[in-house]
């Protein structure tokens, strides 16, 4: 009797661990999002109070001043879901939709990599960043027969130093 009940306390244990971990990724994971997206803020209004304006723009040429120098200017990031994004992401694609947990991700994402050139920028002494564009690309490894669960997203421009 004492094995099987030993059998049936192991069979739960790795039934309900399993999920719990999943549940506390979940908050855990919820809570980190919202403070990167404040910190992100933050960083944002630092670059926007330093020079007055938001300094990408994805115009060829913003002002009718003379330009003393360009160069190109870069910044990447990968991102990706935690698991709990993925286990309720999963969920919704069964039932169709909009999938908000991808959305969230991919859209801090988006704002990071645009930070990320704005602080290059600033860091390299560029008035500001024109013709910005932004890329993505799956990351997949090789042997994997899954989709991806990472993504890179790339943002280039062309800095300006006015004279």
């Amino acid at each position: 009797m004492a094995i099987e009940e030993l059998i049936s306390i192991i069979g739960v244990v790795f039934f309900i661990v399993p999920i719990l971990l999943i549940i506390i990724a979940g908050i855990i994971g919820g809570k980190i999002m919202k403070l990167m997206q404040k910190k992100l803020t933050e960083r944002e209004q630092e670059i926007i109070q330093k020079y007055g304006k938001d300094t990408l723009s994805n115009l060829s040429m913003t002002a009718k001043r003379e330009v003393s120098e360009t160069g190109i200017v870069m910044a990447s990031l990968v991102v990706g879901p935690n698991y709990w994004q993925q286990f309720v992401s999963k969920i919704q694609s069964l039932f169709g939709g909009t999938l908000n947990y991808y959305d969230q991700v991919i859209a801090l994402g988006r704002n990071e990599a645009m930070q990320r050139l704005r602080e290059a920028a600033d860091t390299a002494g560029w008035d500001e960043v024109v013709n910005v564009r932004l890329e993505t690309s799956k990351l997949t490894p090789m042997v994997s027969k899954e989709s991806s669960k990472a993504m890179e997203l790339f943002a280039y421009g062309t800095g300006i130093r006015y004279s």
